[in-house]
């Protein structure tokens, strides 16, 4: 089985560019994914499998039966893209590896047809995410039922170039706790040729920031806070502006590390 699947990814190198070509060149943001959608449901008709949909969002999932019960596995892979400044320009952006996750799930499952493979006891399952950089899309699935007959959950991540070189792979390299904080000040806005009569919000978002960044942590246990959005005014120079919003990003290799962290933000 081995060596017929490393024959069909030697044969099938330009099918393999191809696809993850198609996903580079049309990402989609969170909850926005209706075209990768698609695209993955048009490639599950072609190769003969069913598949499941949503109405609250655009996941997908192929459903690969065996002829009689036994375990389940599951490959998953994320589909959205980040929204960022390329080039000078805003638009969606394959930058996190989503479009390789996607390239490599699809493509093992046309691999497995298209070699032969029958699972004969079991199911398999391809899981398509959506939203994973909201962090909400995979509560969203859960929440679907789509992982409760599952036994066997795997799954890929490309990492940066500090962690793990090209070529190079590790079977378990473990994520930590996450959460996403939004907040709002209010102030009281004024001309800006009378600051005194107003309370300038971005002052608020500059102590916001340095205490953020003043947070003392154990060096030992990998973890992080920092403001990594902020929006306040607006086209007019000359207006104190008296309302603003902000993000705060906090990441901790354990969920005690990250309770902490959480106390201290």
């Amino acid at each position: 089985m081995i060596e017929h699947i490393k024959k069909w990814v030697e044969d099938n190198q330009n099918t393999i560019l191809d696809v993850f070509t198609h996903f580079h060149e049309n990402p989609e943001i969170s909850w926005k994914e209706k075209k990768t959608k698609e695209y993955i449901i048009r490639e599950a008709e072609q190769l003969g499998f069913h598949y499941k949909t949503f109405d609250q969002h655009y996941g997908v999932v192929l459903n690969w039966d065996g002829d009689t019960e036994g375990s389940t596995v599951a490959l998953r892979t994320d589909m959205d893209a980040l929204w960022q400044n390329v080039g000078g320009t805003w638009r969606a952006n394959h930058s996190c590896g989503h479009d390789a996750h996607m390239t490599m799930v699809l493509l093992a499952a046309r691999c497995l047809k298209e070699i032969g493979y029958v699972p004969v006891k079991g199911k398999i399952k391809f899981i398509f995410q959506p939203a994973e950089e909201s962090g909400k899309g995979a509560i969203a699935l859960l929440n679907d039922g789509v992982i409760d007959d599952v036994d066997y959950l795997l799954g890929v991540h490309v990492r940066p170039k500090v962690e793990m070189e090209f070529g190079q792979v590790s079977a378990g390299i473990y994520h930590g706790a996450a959460a996403m904080l939004k907040g709002r000040i209010k102030g009281i806005q004024a001309h800006g040729a009378r600051p005194n009569q107003g309370i300038n919000v971005i002052d608020s978002l500059g102590s916001i920031i340095y205490a953020v960044n003043s947070i003392k942590v154990d060096p030992t246990i990998p973890c992080s806070a920092k403001v990594t959005q902020v929006q306040a005014g607006g086209s007019n120079i000359n207006i104190i502006p008296d309302d603003a919003e902000f993000s705060i990003d906090v990441r901790a290799q354990t969920n005690e590390a990250l309770e902490d962290l959480l106390k201290k933000v």
